[in-house]
């Protein structure tokens, strides 16, 4: 809205269109990454849960049926797999704030690059310095300015 009489008066718009329409295909990309990474992580979260329940039961079962084991230790078996569970279900969690964190990282990214490229030549960068003190520094060109990939 701002320049909008310079881009109309030099026939930007096909320009600032696809600009804009880069922007939201990349947008667009990552939630769509985000969104089949967590689908996937909660079939498998799911799958797991639920092979756990069910797969004591089935492995000792025919041991238990022929009397070669008491019922005490088909529940400890049941309880060994509820701990391995268990165990899965923090992986399967941290993997999950993971693929979030790395989503969120592109995205930062994204605007980071995206604003690089509008920025002007000059700039002046402010850094909070310890103990409160702030160190200015001119920039000659945004070239020199490294952006962490």
């Amino acid at each position: 809205r701002e320049h909008s009489e310079e881009i109309a008066f030099y026939n930007g718009g096909g320009v600032e269109l696809a600009i804009c329409s880069k922007s939201f295909r990349n947008v667009m990309e990552i939630a769509s990454q985000q969104i089949n990474v967590g689908f996937m992580l909660q079939l498998f979260q799911y799958t797991v849960e639920y092979v756990t329940v069910i797969m004591p039961y089935v492995i000792v079962a025919e041991r238990y049926f022929k009397g070669e084991m008491e019922f005490g230790v088909l529940s400890q078996t049941a309880m060994a797999f509820r701990v391995i569970q268990g165990g899965l279900n923090v992986l399967v969690k941290v993997i999950a704030r993971m693929a979030a964190l790395a989503a969120e990282t592109e995205r930062i990214h994204e605007l980071l690059t995206t604003l690089g490229a509008e920025a002007d030549k000059e700039t002046v960068a402010t850094v909070q310095a310890p103990y409160g003190a702030d160190i200015q520094a001119e920039v000659a060109e945004r070239s020199n300015i490294g952006l962490i990939s």
